[in-house]
């Protein structure tokens, strides 16, 4: 397969990913009303509504991927350090991870205690290290591809997941209480603290 065709499959599946972002956004504002429908029936409502949008974007990909700039030796630099970046962040991340935790399984059934705070390893410097390492594998995605679509849609992308995770917090301070207020104050966001 030559450059461009991996080039342009990479936007493609950014594309048709992106949408799975709405998921989060629809679960945390009405995770109490998710909660009473139980588990397969919001995994079946939210994954179904993200594959519909998906399917409209899949539909509009020749417009929305029209536009693509090239590449050039600069960017496949910036695409090897920022997939780094992202890689590491996600090891050390999917350390303290479960899978459970990491699709949504705790906000569903409302659990949490003392014990289940993520506040090791990566977690004891950012908050939310998954993000961090979406956001770095996307931008590594968007330097190797170099397509208009995903350039545009990083403000978006950035947007939502700055949303997502007001809302997590929000949910994540009712069920965590004063522990997690005080992890809030003691460990960054997005950023870890120099020294």
């Amino acid at each position: 397969m030559e450059l461009a065709s991996i080039r342009y499959v990479l936007a493609l599946i950014w594309l048709l990913a992106l949408p799975v972002f709405l998921f989060w956004i629809g679960l945390h504002p009405f995770v109490r009303f998710w909660r009473r429908m139980g588990l397969a029936a919001t995994y079946l409502l939210l994954l179904a509504g993200c594959a519909t949008v998906s399917l409209l974007l899949f539909a509009w990909r020749d417009a929305l991927l029209a536009v693509e700039f090239g590449t050039h030796p600069a960017l496949w630099a910036a695409t090897a350090v920022l997939y780094l970046a992202a890689a590491a962040v996600e090891v050390q991340a999917r350390r303290h991870l479960r899978t459970r935790i990491l699709v949504g399984v705790p906000e569903l059934k409302g659990e949490a205690g003392p014990a289940d705070l993520l506040d090791q390893g990566i977690y004891a410097r950012i908050r939310h290290p998954r993000y961090v390492g979406i956001t770095l594998g996307y931008l590594s995605s968007a330097c190797l591809a170099n397509y208009l679509f995903l350039w545009a849609a990083v403000p978006v992308l950035l947007l939502a997941i700055h949303t997502i995770v007001l809302m997590e917090e929000r949910e994540l301070v009712l069920r965590f209480g004063d522990a997690y207020v005080e992890y809030m104050r003691a460990v960054p966001r997005y950023l870890p603290r120099l020294g």
